[in-house]
């Protein structure tokens, strides 16, 4: 079971799909496992709203509940997985591990907690190494990094242009964990912690900006 839509594709990139039994609210590819049970929601309706509104209403979330999601506790046990997958990094992206852990669910817990490429690498093994596919883990894994090395090479030697990233826009969030290395590795120069607040602006003029906001499916490109 996975509750965490990035342990959701490494487990089908794995092989793994037809062992998937359930899914967060949130899982969405790929487009297959969509009618697994999902077992997670948030405790506050945000569709439709605005980047400060859903800010507001995660802090909200956080203050009244001490969570923003719910789990299906009752589903999990009913399903009886033999691994949970969560995910330790952040209490907002997604279910976190402490909730898991509290809720008891009597199934091993797997916390995957990536903050940079390397340890995205490592989750993909963690992954294998608790299902039984450790060389189907090592295998993407590779290809991966020689997907990633490929784009390094084309790049190389051209102009970086800079870039101005952002999580979330209301209020700004510069981007951490994997996504400078992601700019970097795409020949890009990230100007980070620029940022910080509503209508702040850089103090250097970027050539591209590009929203990388979680949770939303629409990011966009342009010239600044």
């Amino acid at each position: 079971m996975s509750l965490l839509p990035s342990a959701t594709e490494i487990v089908c990139a794995l092989g793994l799909e037809d062992q998937l039994v359930g899914i967060s609210h949130s899982c969405d590819y790929p487009t297959s496992i969509t009618d697994r049970p999902r077992l997670s929601r948030p405790r506050a309706n945000l569709e439709g709203l605005s980047s400060g509104e859903m800010d507001a209403a995660v802090r909200a979330a956080l203050r009244d509940y001490g969570s923003v999601y719910e789990i299906d506790i009752p589903g999990i046990r009913a399903l009886q997985p033999d691994l949970v997958m969560t995910q330790g990094i952040c209490d907002v992206c997604a279910v976190p591990e402490s909730q898991v852990v509290a809720a008891s669910v009597g199934s091993t817990i797997l916390t995957l907690d990536a903050h940079d490429l390397s340890a995205i690498f490592a989750s993909i093994r963690d992954v294998g190494c608790a299902t039984g596919y450790v060389a189907q883990a090592d295998r993407l894994a590779a290809d991966m990094q020689r997907r990633i090395a490929g784009v390094r090479e084309r790049v190389a030697g051209r102009p970086r242009p800079r870039v101005l990233a952002l999580e979330w826009l209301d209020p700004p969030y510069v981007p951490g964990h994997w996504v400078p290395e992601m700019i970097d590795a795409a020949g890009g120069e990230l100007l980070a912690g620029m940022v910080t607040a509503a209508g702040a602006r850089t103090r250097n003029r970027a050539d591209h900006a590009v929203r990388v906001q979680f949770g939303r499916d629409t990011p966009r490109s342009g010239v600044a």
